[in-house]
Formats: C-alpha cells, sequence, structure tokens
C-alpha cells in the first residue's frame, strides 16, 4: 500500500483539527497567525536570515560585549553550502517556530468556555494542519512518499503472542501499581 500526499495531507488536517477542538478558537486564532506567519516567512528565505543571525551576528555581538570592539571580528560562516546543515537548520527552525505558536497560543489564549468556542476552533486548526503540510511538502519532503506493507501470515503467527503478552503484563503491572498506590491512601 503506497500511502500518498493526500492521504498525509488528511491526516495531518484531521490531527490539527481534533487538536483545535480541543484548544478552542482563541488559542486557535493565536497559534493561527503564528503559524501561518512562520510558514510565510520561512518559505521567502527566512531561514537564511535566521541562520545569518544565530551564525555570524551573535557571535560578533558576543564577541564584542566580551572582548570589546577590536579589529578581530568572527567570521563569517562557510559560503560553501552544506545541504545537510541547511536542511536540518530549516526542519529545526520550522518546527521550533511551529511549537512556540502552540505554545504562545496555549499561554495567551483564553481557555473555552462554551461548546461552540471548541467547535469554531476546527476551522484555525484545519488552516494550521493545510499550512504545515504546505510547508512540509514543499521544503522539508519534497516529491515523497510512503510505502506501507502488512506483515505475512508468518510473521503475524510468530509475532502476534509476543505482543499480547506484552501487552497482558503491562496491563497486570499498571493494576498492581493502582491497587498499591490506593492501598497506601
Amino acid at each position: 500500500m503506497v500511502v500518498g500526499p493526500m492521504q498525509c495531507f488528511l491526516v495531518v488536517v484531521l490531527i490539527t483539527g481534533f487538536i483545535g477542538l480541543s484548544r478552542g478558537w482563541m488559542r486557535e486564532i493565536i497559534t493561527m497567525a503564528i503559524i501561518l506567519g512562520s510558514v510565510l516567512f520561512l518559505l521567502n528565505g527566512g531561514d537564511g536570515l535566521l541562520h545569518q543571525f544565530f551564525f555570524v551576528n551573535m557571535p560578533t555581538a558576543l564577541h564584542d560585549l566580551i572582548f570589546g570592539t577590536s579589529t578581530v571580528t568572527v567570521s563569517a560562516p562557510d559560503p560553501i553550502p552544506n545541504p545537510t546543515t541547511d536542511y536540518l537548520f530549516g526542519l529545526g527552525s520550522f518546527a521550533g517556530l511551529t511549537g512556540l505558536g502552540y505554545l504562545v497560543g496555549h499561554r495567551y489564549g483564553t481557555a473555552p468556555k462554551t461548546s461552540q468556542h471548541r467547535l469554531t476552533g476546527i476551522l484555525p486548526g484545519i488552516i494550521n494542519g493545510a499550512a504545515i503540510s504546505y510547508y512540509a511538502s514543499n521544503t522539508i519532503l519534497p516529491s515523497t512518499t510512503l510505502d506501507l506493507t502488512s506483515p505475512s501470515d508468518a510473521m503475524t503467527r510468530v509475532y502476534l503472542p509476543i505482543v499480547l503478552g506484552i501487552g497482558l503484563a503491562g496491563l497486570i503491572l499498571i493494576l498492581i501499581i493502582s491497587r498499591i498506590s490506593k492501598g497506601g491512601k
């Protein structure tokens, strides 16, 4: 089975729609503004500006702050492009800005008070998912497909009892811990 971009897009939109349902209108609107601004900033070369700021301007400013202004300057990073470093920095900046959007929305947005606030939070949540999917499909994972294969019958016969046994042991352990914690009170 091949999972295409449309299925991935729908999964991300559904997940962010449910997140919007749980967080409510005000929190999702704040998050949506930050995510849309971040995507617009990064698509228009913002990751290069962030790279310049963190790896050239900040070291130079710290050098001047610690040692005073002098003729010695911090050299700029290597001008030869490194695709791995650029990719990881772009991925990190996108993840950081998206996380910042959700954090700020949760911190400064008011909690939903009615079911209408929750239901209307779905719309900005879906828009957040669309923006995240758009950026990820164009920048982070361009023209990538995911190939999922189901296990064979023989593999299922071997691993299913093991998985069920581990699950049963985990359930028993949780029940024992729950019983012990209730007995202490």
